[in-house]
């Protein structure tokens, strides 16, 4: 391989987990090593994931097996260790082995660790760190093969079982790990053993096999992501093959259906989304990467098209998706069941991972919207507040305390899973928040999601520029704070994403109306031109109104149900904010919206509550009986007014197992 020289900008090492080839994107994202989170909202849940989640997940890494498994590969030849039952209520292990992914969980956790070493890591996380790099480093056969579970249960079967097992999928997640710590601090120990394996695919693999395909998508990006740190172009070639072939395999060749595995046709020919929720969108990741680097329109065209599909036909207010929680996959169109929807939390990060991408290579803010979406409502629920226990499933309506209705976990969040693939997925998306903040173009620079930070960059004509941004969203009124401490007085576009929750805004500068500053409203982005100088001072404020959302018709399980969304914010009520001895389900909502905006305590935390008026409606006339003759609607009677609070939905469970809904008759 070439020379393993992080990637380097005038200002540092570029700290990016997607850096698409110079010149190849719409928009070049600016990284960690350019963006610095400030007190808000996101620093707390950041800090959060770098103080406790990272701790727990090192513990249960231990606990459940994973580094046991690195360890006993290492020694060649080693019984498989006893390792102990996960004590929650996971879904267990009947449809495979779940330790055949059991190196991936350790290399999410250990691309976490990476891009939190860009900020500086506690002493005795980086010896940890140390320890497991060097671990994998040493469980690497000389042909550079690596998976811990086929080394010590079937050493003798490398490949054999790709078409139902792991080796690929894992190999991918070791890839962006090593990517992470390249960039990020120069570490090239890992991106030693990731180059080693992807030469064994490239070498001693791929010629093999003409069919090989990964059964769980997620390499692709990773071969692209090594390709662009090292120029060594048979990784992006192996990315393309692996994508070429999809929708060329034999049915009788995998343990589910095609579609399942995203396997039924080819990429480019695909008019949907469709299978496994996780799986469909890693491949999507992987094909926008392919399409940036290699100029394939037809690629990108499929990548739009399916995530339109979702966007329009298969997705949960929160932005989560996958509603089919026996095959963990998208359902057809408009079947969005709330109590039984599986809306993981992987699913909802690889939809993130789709989004980013399809910003830079459009520059359409539409992109970054639902990447805000799907961070407040879809990831963050799949954490407690206090970072040390997780939801595998996200359910929008739980019906009895105490009952899950769609398999992993109860309505409380777990340690750990058995199949403990979340838990790890969320600690590397918060360890690289700041990367999706602010991106540049040729152009100027674009602020994408609502953050408080500190930016250190260049303008297009080269120069140092350094931003403040500031802002009160989600608790606050809407307001957008940005300082400009440092520029040159060059002409460049300064594009702020106008929300599509945002019913109205207003925009000063220096005191004066946007308007006067040659303004104007492109792609979802307010873009600002002008020559930009230390001192300017722009206001932003979006009000942040409380308002009651409905679902398409076609939609049957949100048919006649509000749910309530203010800013970002997605918010749910639970049964413990219903008065005492009154159930959720004898609960409805008054319209027209009347509505109080107020801060609340929950847990050690301060966050924003909706009080609404309802009404009880009692089922006690039907006492013992489940259907009877419709007596017409005029006979129905109003029942007792009742004050009813609505938390945000990212924060449910913190308190208790209990029951909850998003959506409310009205």
């Amino acid at each position: 391989m070439s020379s393993l020289a992080p990637a380097r900008r005038e200002n540092g090492v570029a700290v990016h987990a997607v850096l698409p080839t110079e010149g190849k994107a719409s928009l070049n994202p600016l990284g960690s090593d350019e963006v610095r989170l400030s007190e808000g909202f996101w620093k707390q849940r950041a800090d959060i994931n770098r103080d406790a989640s990272l701790e727990r997940g090192l513990a249960e890494l231990t606990r459940a097996g994973n580094l046991a498994y690195l360890a006993a590969a290492s020694r060649r030849g080693s019984e498989p260790p006893e390792i102990p039952p996960v004590e929650n209520e996971s879904y267990g292990n009947s449809l495979f082995n779940v330790r055949r992914i059991f190196d991936s969980d350790v290399y999410k956790w250990l691309e976490a660790v990476g891009w939190e070493a860009a900020r500086g890591l506690p002493r005795h996380m980086r010896h940890e760190a140390d320890r497991i790099i060097s671990l994998v480093a040493s469980a690497q056969l000389d042909d550079g093969y690596i998976n811990s579970w086929v080394q010590v249960n079937e050493p003798h079967n490398r490949w054999s079982g790709w078409r139902q097992g792991h080796e690929l999928y894992c190999g991918g997640h070791l890839i962006q790990a090593a990517v992470a710590w390249f960039r990020s601090v120069g570490d090239t120990r890992l991106m030693s053993v990731a180059a080693a394996f992807a030469d064994h695919l490239c070498t001693k693999v791929d010629h093999v096999d003409p069919l090989i395909v990964p059964k769980h998508p997620g390499i692709e990006s990773a071969l692209v992501e090594l390709y662009r740190c090292t120029g060594v172009s048979r990784y992006l070639e192996l990315a393309a093959r692996y994508i070429d072939r999809r929708g060329k395999i034999p049915p009788k060749s995998w343990l589910f259906t095609p579609e399942f595995q995203v396997e039924d046709v080819p990429v480019r020919e695909a008019l949907r989304i469709r299978g496994h929720a996780v799986m469909a969108l890693y491949l999507l990741a992987g094909a926008v990467d392919v399409s940036l680097e290699t100029g394939d329109r037809r690629l990108l065209e499929s990548a739009i098209r399916q995530w339109n599909d979702m966007v329009e036909r298969k997705m949960y207010v929160t932005g989560g998706v996958g509603s089919r929680f026996y095959e963990e996959g998208f359902g057809d169109a408009y079947e969005l069941p709330l109590d039984r929807a599986y809306s993981e939390t992987c699913a909802a990060i690889a939809s993130i991972m789709v989004s980013h991408r399809l910003l830079l290579a459009t520059g359409d803010a539409r992109y970054s919207d639902l990447v805000e979406r799907t961070l407040y409502n879809a990831v963050l629920p799949g954490v407690s507040l206090d970072g040390c226990s997780f939801f595998y499933v996200n359910p929008l309506e739980v019906r009895e305390k105490g009952h899950l209705s769609a398999g992993a976990g109860r309505d409380r969040r777990q340690h750990w899973f058995e199949c403990a693939c979340c838990p790890p997925n969320v600690m590397r998306l918060l360890s690289s928040i700041e990367q999706y903040v602010f991106t540049r173009s040729k152009d100027g620079i674009q602020i994408n999601q609502f953050i408080s930070s500190t930016v250190n960059t260049a303008s297009p004509s080269g120069n140092p520029v350094t931003l403040e941004l500031s802002t009160d969203i989600p608790w606050g009124q809407g307001a957008l704070d940005l300082s400009i401490s440092r520029c040159d007085g060059s002409v460049w576009d300064l594009a702020i994403r106008i929300p599509s929750w945002a019913g109205s805004f207003t925009a000063f500068i220096s005191g004066q109306p946007v308007a006067a500053a040659g303004s104007a409203l492109e792609v979802g982005f307010l873009r600002i031109r002008r020559a930009w100088k230390a001192g300017d001072h722009l206001i932003l404020k979006i009000p942040m109104d409380v308002r009651a959302v409905e679902a398409h018709p076609a939609l049957d399980a949100c048919r006649g149900l509000v749910a309530l969304q203010r800013g970002p914010i997605i918010y749910c009520f639970e049964e413990a904010d219903v008065p005492a001895g009154v159930n959720l389900r004898e609960v409805k909502i008054t319209l027209p919206l009347s509505s109080v905006f107020e801060p609340f305590q929950l847990l050690q935390e301060q966050v924003g509550s909706i009080l609404v008026e309802g009404r009880i409606h009692t089922t006690r006339a039907w006492n013992g009986v489940l259907y009877r003759s419709w007596s017409g609607a005029s006979t129905a009677r109003p029942g007792d007014k009742v004050l009813l609070r609505a938390v945000p939905y990212c924060m449910w469970a913190n308190r208790s197992g209990t029951a909850m809904r998003v959506w409310m008759p009205a």
